[in-house]
């Protein structure tokens, strides 16, 4: 699995993105409003009543359904900022206090939480403990990891990297094979027969499963809503801590029953991935 390769670097990356994201809400401000600030400048009051983003002008009938969440941030922005300088004298803010009002209300934004849709009634549970069930749970685990491997690919957090700082989207389309993977492997573990004591560390490896495909899926907004991007991201580093900590919960249980696995074994792989 690549994001296994930055488990140590998760919240590194985290952060990076969320600096990206703040870049990607700038231009998002430019596209909303161009040449903004000189726009607010010559509006008076503290509302929009007087001027309108492209947002609002294709907002029709059917209200806030059609804006993304950056449209809506743009918008909350736009009103904030004239709150903040309608209240200076000279009816001027500094570029670090533009800066500081992004960043608070990126903190305060209501962002995308991982739901967890599996329970343990949606997997394959079977009431055999038997060293041949088990050892087959292992194994199918190992196959799954190497079958949705690619051993090639860039990580998917150097492809964001690399399509934020070359400004290009098209990059972001080398997530797919990636997301592919992941949803494959997620498909999979479902059907996979799972030992009933090991049940609930295979709901939690489930459920970082699922939460990689919707973050990593997530890094594909990045150009078009990068606020709802940031919401998807931001638990990216969770996606993986849980994939984690359930995998060394399995680990421990095939150890706990005595079951060991030959090199030629699919099983050896998942025992030595970390």
């Amino acid at each position: 699995m690549l994001f296994l390769e930055s488990k140590n670097k998760g919240e590194i990356y985290s952060s990076k993105f969320e600096g990206a994201v703040m870049a990607s809400v700038q231009k998002s401000l430019d596209r909303q409003m161009p040449n903004w600030e000189e726009t607010l400048k010559n509006t008076t009051g503290s509302s929009s009543d007087n001027w309108q983003t492209p947002a609002d002008k294709n907002t029709g009938a059917s209200g806030s359904a059609e804006l993304t969440e950056t449209d809506k941030f743009a918008q909350d922005f736009f009103q904030k900022y004239l709150l903040l300088r309608n209240g200076r004298s000279d009816n001027e803010i500094t570029d670090a206090e533009k800066q500081s009002l992004i960043v608070s209300m990126l903190t305060e934004a209501p962002f995308t939480e991982p739901i967890q849709s599996y329970k343990l009634l949606d997997l394959n549970i079977i009431t055999s403990e038997s060293k041949i069930a088990i050892k087959n749970y292992g194994n199918a685990l190992g196959k799954i990891m190497v079958d949705n491997s690619i051993p090639k690919s860039e990580h998917e957090l150097v492809i964001f990297e690399k399509a934020f700082n070359d400004d290009n989207p098209d990059e972001l389309k080398n997530l797919d094979p990636i997301i592919g993977k992941y949803q494959d492997s997620l498909i999979e573990l479902l059907k996979t027969p799972v030992p009933e004591n090991a049940a609930r560390s295979h709901l939690q490896l489930v459920t970082a499963m699922e939460f990689m495909v919707k973050s990593t899926s997530g890094f594909k907004l990045m150009f078009t809503d990068p606020i709802k991007a940031l919401g998807y991201a931001r638990f990216y580093p969770q996606s993986v801590n849980t994939f984690v900590d359930a995998y060394k919960k399995l680990r421990a249980y095939f150890i706990s029953q005595n079951i060991s696995f030959d090199k030629s074994e699919s099983g050896f792989v998942f025992m030595n991935m970390l």
